[in-house]
């Protein structure tokens, strides 16, 4: 999975934007929208756009770590709030978390995500409260699962409907006609 526009604006609204380098609380040269490492020099300046760039770029390490570290299946919003989470802590946190191994074990996503994330503020600073607070609100908006596409092989001749209400109600050009026996590949799993 790929993080969403609402995850990116989550991201952002709590690292906030700064076009030139600043040691963040952990005492790290950042830049941006918390983007730290070699990249990051005294005395450089970037554009909002390179710091947009250098967000995208920093968060597929994170995306990659979600989805290798959780192996249940998940909506964009609770992706997206696994996401901010191991931005601000790290994909280690994440990996030895007891938060990962609840919700790897099959236990109810949003009882784990309103238990647990709120355990990773540093004892209560005001900011990490905030962005827990905002992170499991994300995570427990309702949201379609993302599964893999399926095919499907008719076994009757029948229509798909191309909106989510009533046959009856859609107008012919809404409809699409199954043949009996065609296979259908590439089918999403919507909710």
């Amino acid at each position: 999975m790929k993080i969403s526009q609402a995850g990116l604006d989550l991201i952002k609204s709590f690292e906030g934007l700064r076009l030139e380098p600043y040691y963040c609380s952990s005492q790290v040269l950042t830049i941006g929208y918390g983007s730290t490492g070699a990249h990051v020099k005294h005395g450089m300046k970037i554009t909002e756009q390179q710091a947009e760039d250098l967000l995208r770029k920093d968060v597929s390490r994170f995306e990659d770590g979600v989805n290798g570290l959780i192996n249940i299946p998940l909506t964009q919003n609770q992706f997206d709030a696994l996401v901010s989470f191991a931005f601000n802590c790290g994909v280690g946190a994440l990996e030895e978390s007891t938060l990962r191994r609840r919700l790897n074990a099959g236990e109810n996503a949003n009882t784990v995500a309103q238990e647990e994330l709120k355990r990773w503020t540093n004892g209560g600073l005001a900011g990490l409260v905030r962005r827990r607070k905002a992170e499991t609100d994300l995570f427990c908006r309702s949201g379609s699962l993302v599964k893999e596409t399926i095919d499907i092989r008719s076994s009757q001749q029948t229509w798909f409907k191309k909106e989510p209400i009533s046959s009856s109600e859609l107008p012919n050009d809404k409809l699409a006609k199954v043949y009996l026996g065609r296979v259908y590949k590439g089918c999403k799993v919507l909710k």
